[in-house]
């Protein structure tokens, strides 16, 4: 059974989710933030286990959970290597157009940097990617700034159907280049599309407008920055600062 958690809670959907969840030996849920995760858990939290949710996965303070996870440092966790969804997408594969892909973040939204800033970081990327260029949005970014994104940097965005790991199935692509902020996508996408170059943006403290979003704070998303500084696989550039 599958019950989407966004949107209106809906207690009738979730009693007859609860009846179906009793018989399951394991639930999975993909956000730790949903009320439907939350009441859950107050009832048959021992089959509980959450799948990675963005920087979630690394920042969340609560440990008394299973995560099904590819972060070696999370507590609690069963490993997830994305060995089957690469057999799938190697099965799939054929030549194809070679793409650059930036993935983008709510970052301007949750006032963490200005809109002036995030421009800055979409025109280097735009200029620095070598092969055809596609957006992918966050799914919290605005209609409104995606339109200026749009307009002002003649921006092709495309909102995916599916998770970013099968943007090459989704898409009929050729994933060449990844870039982006501080989004753990990198950490993914990598253990799946060996041939893919990855770029990450030093989004340094310097930069920032709010040091504490949503509980979210600094340490937080430098946390994430020593990860992928120490990724072999993952080129961090250090331009966010001259932007």
């Amino acid at each position: 059974i599958f019950l989407r958690s966004t949107g209106i809670f809906k207690f009738s959907l979730f009693f007859i989710f609860l009846i179906e969840a009793f018989k399951a030996n394991r639930i999975f849920f993909g956000d730790s933030n949903s009320y439907v995760y939350k009441a859950t858990k107050k009832i048959i939290s021992y089959k509980l286990i959450l799948l990675d949710d963005g920087s979630s996965s690394l920042i969340d303070k609560n440990k008394n959970h299973k995560r099904f996870s590819i972060f070696e440092n999370n507590e609690n966790k069963q490993s997830n290597s994305f060995k089957n969804l690469k057999k799938f997408i190697i099965s799939k594969n054929k030549i194809k157009n070679p793409h650059s892909v930036i993935v983008g973040q709510n970052i301007v939204e949750l006032g963490i940097a200005s809109k002036e800033k995030y421009l800055r970081f979409l025109n280097h990327a735009l200029k620095t990617a070598n092969y055809t260029k596609i957006y992918i949005p966050h799914r919290y970014e605005l209609d409104s700034n995606l339109n200026i994104y749009k307009e002002e940097l003649g921006l092709k965005i495309i909102e995916l159907r599916l998770p970013i790991e099968l943007i090459e199935y989704e898409l009929d692509i050729e994933l060449k280049e990844v870039y982006s902020l501080y989004s753990t996508a990198v950490f993914s996408l990598k253990n799946i599309y060996d041939q893919t170059s990855l770029y990450s943006y030093n989004l340094r403290k310097e930069n920032l407008l709010n040091y504490n979003v949503r509980g979210n704070t600094v340490s937080d998303i430098e946390k994430i920055y020593k990860l992928i500084e120490a990724d072999t696989k993952i080129k961090l550039i250090e331009l966010w600062i001259n932007l």
